[in-house]
């Protein structure tokens, strides 16, 4: 299996409130909205949008990276009210040893509603159903605590605090690693359908 075997036509996700496909262009309004908000970009990787064409950019690469077959995020729509609200996906694969790294992020008008958990479990689903995964993990910084709550939300464990192991606006920063693996995955999901 290769990346672009998944992500060169990268599939739409349904969950109960939300649809996870592919960015467009057209998300761009709703994308710039929640983007440049100080909040939302604290504890990502990078800063708030400063302007529309920051977020155009973003999103031109991102459809790149669909053409080409990488590794890119799916856009979370909210089906009611119809708009982009957020990104999930995988931001590494090792398809060696079967392991991949969730990232998201979230409009700060849907935060605590349990959207992100939502979204993220269909990816998890998909992670180990279609992409042969056997490790899936995700990491936050320390004071991110809702971050943190959505992966425990997911059935992540805690694994360990990685000291200064990201370079992050102007700072070595501790992380915070939690991870699933298949076998807590499927034990997880028998027990939900009963």
């Amino acid at each position: 299996m290769n990346i672009s075997d998944i992500y060169t036509d990268l599939q739409p996700l349904k969950t109960e409130r939300l649809l996870l496909r592919k960015l467009r262009e057209d998300d761009l309004d709703n994308f710039y909205a929640w983007a440049s908000d100080p909040d939302v970009a604290r504890y990502v990787t990078w800063d708030a949008h400063q302007s529309p064409d920051e977020t155009r950019e973003f999103i031109d690469s991102t459809r790149d990276q669909y053409k080409n077959g990488s590794l890119a995020p799916w856009a979370i729509v909210h089906e009611q009210d119809n708009i982009m609200i957020g990104l999930d996906g995988f931001c590494e694969w090792n398809i060696k040893h079967r392991r991949a790294e969730l990232a998201y992020v979230l409009s700060k008008a849907y935060w605590n509603k349990g959207y992100m958990t939502e979204a993220s479990r269909a990816i998890i689903d998909f992670g180990f159903q279609y992409m042969n995964l056997n490790r899936i993990e995700a990491r936050c910084r320390i004071p991110n605590i809702g971050s943190a709550r959505v992966m425990e939300k997911c059935g992540m464990r805690f694994e360990g605090i990685l000291r200064e192991v990201s370079y992050i606006k102007g700072h070595f920063r501790d992380l915070k690693i939690y991870a699933i693996v298949k076998r807590d995955w499927l034990a997880q999901r028998e027990m939900e359908s009963q």
